[in-house]
């Protein structure tokens, strides 16, 4: 039996009978002998003999049949198990035959190695000699047919891949030598032509050389040829291609207007101010527009002052309230015409509005009407719906020229000044001219007093009362 030597770790063989140990042959080390009984002995014995039986199980299994028809003539042929997968000619039409695997069920059962039983002394192998005689019988009823081997590619499909790849290199040859050549200038007459002359430089000529009199002397320069444009079509010139330009944002100023009022006989505008209204179109460009209508996003530029929107004209509804505000929003390439409302001061300018995100517009309103002569604004003046007060005035004045209905004004002079007179409401007081048409003006209602503001307007025509300059405390009149 084969031991080990555990000081120098060789392997050599040793007489299990000899004794309890066996000298190394290398270092001569005393290494111990393991001893076998008989049961140890018979087990290895079977096992031995068990493995002997796997080997030739297996050797045999390599010489297994495959049985396979032929899918173009329909003969049945035979061949080894070593053909498994591989392809091969018919014998009887040459046909081309692929050799399958064998089928699961057909498959080698080779036998396992059982446990051995307590006391059994060696192992079952009865199963290994039932599978070899069972293989040498089928061995020895069926003969192995020959086939030819199809090994590697068919000489057919190895030819097409051969020409298919030389037809492609040929190919890629031709198109890059085009490319390397490129197209190449006619050559000129005999006269040498100098480079190309740069954008406003003139160009150059080189003398051809003497012609065959033998001279010496050189002959006319011949002028530098240039190269057509392609003829398209009916011979006209190739157009450049133009790069599309993207559309902007435009703004355009219709009409503008002034007036005393927001809206039609309500919210009346402060005291040396008017209301411009102007109205604007304004296209989207490529991109969606987005702006306020009213604030820093729309102004009007009035001698170097900046006044900012109101929002938009309510189109002359009273009580709507005197602007509407929100935001306007247009998609790409989408218009829309709106009027904004500005508190401007009463004097003849041009301005130019301003919207984010638009180009400049240049605003021209009409002009103000020259303030009215003392003599102009005499008369009496009845009271223009609706009334802009407030539900409950405080002051007695106020209060007293509120609870007057139907009411009138009355302008004349007396003693050398303006009186003025809201006969339904027992209030008068005098007037003093504070120039543009702007009169200051003392109510009294008996001890009670209120100094407050007449606006005269449309050359007399129209006035307004301010008891306030607060909103919701104005009174507007129309000349009888």
């Amino acid at each position: 039996m084969k031991v080990r030597c555990g000081q120098c770790g060789t392997m050599f063989e040793a007489d299990p009978d000899a004794g309890a140990t066996a000298a190394c042959p290398e270092c001569s080390h005393e290494v111990p002998i393991p001893r076998l009984d008989d049961e140890t002995l018979a087990v290895a014995s079977a096992v031995l003999r068990a493995d002997e039986g796997f080997a030739e199980l297996a050797r045999k299994g390599l010489g297994r049949k495959i049985h396979v028809t032929c899918g173009s003539c329909g003969k049945q042929l035979t061949v080894g198990a070593r053909l498994a997968g591989k392809r091969g000619r018919c014998p009887a039409c040459r046909g081309r035959i692929q050799i399958p695997y064998p089928e699961e069920e057909e498959e080698l059962d080779l036998p396992y190695l059982p446990e051995a039983e307590p006391g059994a002394g060696g192992l079952d192998v009865t199963h290994a000699d039932r599978a070899d005689a069972h293989w040498q019988e089928a061995a020895e009823s069926e003969q192995l047919d020959e086939i030819e081997i199809i090994e590697g590619m068919e000489p057919r499909m190895k030819a097409l891949l051969i020409t298919g790849g030389v037809v492609a290199v040929g190919l890629a040859i031709g198109l890059w030598v085009g490319l390397l050549a490129g197209p190449r200038k006619r050559p000129t007459d005999s006269a040498a032509v100098s480079a190309a002359p740069g954008d406003g430089e003139p160009s150059t000529l080189t003398p051809t050389r003497p012609q065959g009199n033998g001279g010496g002397s050189p002959t006319r320069p011949t002028p530098p040829r240039t190269r057509p444009a392609p003829p398209v079509g009916n011979g006209a010139p190739v157009p450049l291609p133009v790069p599309p330009v993207a559309a902007q944002p435009v703004c355009q100023v219709r009409r503008s207007a002034i007036d005393l009022f927001a809206s039609e006989g309500y919210f009346a505008a402060e005291p040396g101010k008017l209301y411009l209204k102007v109205t604007a179109e304004v296209k989207a460009g490529d991109e969606p527009l987005a702006f306020a209508s009213h604030g820093p996003d729309v102004t009007i530029e009035l001698g170097g002052k900046s006044v900012e929107s109101l929002g938009l004209e309510t189109g002359g509804a009273p009580f709507a309230g005197p602007v509407r505000r929100r935001d306007i929003r247009l998609g790409a390439s989408e218009r829309g015409t709106f009027t904004f409302l500005f508190l401007v001061p009463a004097e003849r300018q041009m301005g130019v509005l301003k919207i984010d995100g638009l180009q400049d517009a240049t605003v021209g309103w009409l002009d103000v009407p020259a303030a009215p002569e003392e003599a102009t604004v005499l008369g009496t003046y009845a009271e223009r719906p609706p009334r802009n007060l407030e539900p409950l005035l405080r002051d007695p004045v106020m209060a007293a020229v509120q609870a007057a209905a139907e009411q009138t004004l009355v302008v004349r002079r007396a003693r050398g000044k303006v009186q003025v007179r809201i006969p339904q409401a027992g209030v008068g007081g005098p007037a003093q001219a504070a120039g543009g048409g702007l009169y200051t003006l003392v109510l009294c209602h008996g001890d009670d007093r209120l100094p407050c503001k007449l606006r005269f307007a449309d050359a007399g025509r129209r006035a307004i009362l301010y008891l306030s300059d607060e909103p919701f405390h104005q009174i507007s009149y129309e000349r009888q």
